[in-house]
């Protein structure tokens, strides 16, 4: 069900889904590579090296974050009834931060 209402989205903060499927009784989700970081990793680095997270990137992440969910907030299906798509974990392991 994951993969499928992944697929459903077309977003630039949300990586694409190429396929879902069953191969010798597993499910897997064929999606997007995104190359970087994820946001705990980049945190913890800037923990590391006494250097936080500037204030614009930091912003940029979390309106790219809300950009994203909003979009997958307002999805609806070709009958433009709801997708009802929730997020249940959004925290640092789970965004990615890239050059871009």
């Amino acid at each position: 069900d994951e993969g499928r209402l992944l697929s459903a989205l077309s977003h630039p903060n949300i990586p694409q889904v190429y396929e879902v499927g069953l191969e010798s009784g597993y499910w897997y989700i064929a999606m997007e590579l995104v190359e970087g970081y994820t946001l705990a990793d980049a945190w913890q680095l800037g923990i590391r090296n006494a250097l936080p997270i500037p204030l614009p990137v930091a912003l940029g992440v979390v309106m790219q974050t809300c950009e994203a969910l909003h979009h997958a907030h307002e999805r609806a299906d070709r009958g433009r009834r709801p997708l009802r798509i929730v997020h249940r974990d959004v925290n640092p392991q789970n965004i990615m931060v890239t050059r871009d």
